[in-house]
This record gives structure tokens, sequence and C-alpha cells, in this order.
């Protein structure tokens, strides 16, 4: 997004102009051009995947960790 959304642009300001040119820009990657991996829009092939997609078997609330763990800079969980 760096490189493809920001490099090549102008804002009048940040608060109008550059969400209104961002939602611009995302509509378009995501429903007009063509992905280089696929050669679809990614919304194309995300409604194809969609009909194959099926409920999850177990419901999130009934995993086994249900209690808030922290992760600190070495990976070490307290």
């Amino acid at each position: 997004m760096r490189r493809a959304f920001f490099r090549a642009r102008r804002f009048h300001d940040l608060d109008i102009d550059l969400p209104r040119q961002l939602a611009e820009w995302l509509d378009e990657v995501n429903t007009t051009r063509p992905s280089r991996a696929t050669g679809e829009p990614p919304a194309v092939r995300l409604a194809q995947e969609q009909a194959r997609l099926t409920p999850l078997a177990v419901a999130p609330a009934d995993y086994g960790l249900q209690i808030p763990v922290t992760v600190g800079p070495m990976s070490v969980i307290a």
C-alpha cells in the first residue's frame, strides 16, 4: 500500500482529501483492477470462494483458551 497508494498522490488535507482518495483507491483495487496473482478482481474471487465456505465446526466461544494472556517481546506468555 505504501508504494501503490502514497507514492504518486498529493493530498490537500489529511481529514477529507486523504480518506476520500483512499476509499476510491480501495474500491478500484478490490472491485475493478485484476489481481496479478489470479487475473481476476478480488471481489470476483471472494464471491466464488464464499459459495464454498461452511460454518466453523466449533464456535469461537467454545475454544479452550478463554483467559486473556500477554505476549512479551521475547514471545513469552505470562
